[in-house]
C-alpha cells in the first residue's frame, strides 16, 4: 500500500486517478470529492466494523482516506444500471492500536437508486448515473439523513474524530456504486 500520508489537494471535482486511492480531506478542500477513482462492484463488504489491520486500508474497492480537518463527512451515493436497483454501503472509523488499526462501524445501511440521473458526459455524475434518493439506516451511530427524490439523497456522518477513514460498498442490485464525499 502506499504512503498513508500522501495527500491529493483537489479544489473541483473531476475524474483524476489516483494510484493509491487516498485523498486527503480538510478544510483546503471546501469541494465534493470522487469516493473512488473506479465505481465499484464489490458484492460483498471487504471489511467488518471490527476488523484489525496492518496498515489503515485503501483498496481499488474500498476509499480510504484521512480526516485531519473538520469532524462530519457529506456522502452522497450513486450508482449505475436504473432505477430502484439497490446496494448498501458501510463508513468506518479507524484508529490506531498497537497492534495495528481498528475499524469501527460509524455508519452502515440500504440504498436504493432514483430517477434523477447526472449530466451526460459532465462531472461530477455522468448521465448513465443515477442519484440515490432512499437512504436508510441498519446499524452504526445515529446519524443524519436527508433523503431528496430531485437532488439526490444526503448523508451527514460525524466521524467522531476517527483519523482514518473508509467507505466500502456491496451491490445487491446495482451495476456499480460510488459516492461524493466531502468534509466540514
Amino acid at each position: 500500500m502506499a504512503d498513508p500520508t500522501a495527500t491529493a489537494t483537489i479544489n473541483s471535482v473531476s475524474r483524476r486517478t489516483y494510484s493509491n486511492q487516498m485523498v486527503h480531506l480538510g478544510t483546503t478542500m471546501p469541494d465534493w470529492q470522487w469516493t473512488l477513482a473506479a465505481a465499484s462492484t464489490a458484492t460483498a463488504y471487504t471489511y467488518t466494523a471490527t476488523s484489525s489491520v496492518a496498515q489503515p486500508p485503501a483498496t481499488a474497492a474500498v476509499m480510504g482516506f484521512a480526516t485531519p480537518g473538520g469532524s462530519h463527512l457529506l456522502i452522497t451515493p450513486f450508482g449505475t444500471d436504473a432505477d430502484n436497483e439497490t446496494f448498501s454501503m458501510r463508513v468506518i472509523g479507524w484508529s490506531k492500536q498497537t497492534t495495528g488499526w481498528f475499524g469501527i462501524n460509524l455508519w452502515e445501511g440500504n440504498l436504493i437508486l432514483g430517477a434523477t440521473r447526472g449530466v451526460a458526459s459532465t462531472d461530477p455524475v455522468d448521465g448513465d448515473q443515477f442519484l440515490v434518493d432512499t437512504i436508510t439506516q441498519t446499524d452504526g451511530v445515529d446519524q443524519t439523513v436527508e433523503n431528496s427524490i430531485l437532488l439526490g439523497s444526503l448523508l451527514h456522518v460525524d466521524h467522531l474524530a476517527f483519523p482514518w477513514i473508509t467507505i466500502d460498498f456491496d451491490s445487491t442490485g446495482a451495476a456499480t456504486m460510488n459516492a461524493l464525499v466531502r468534509s466540514i
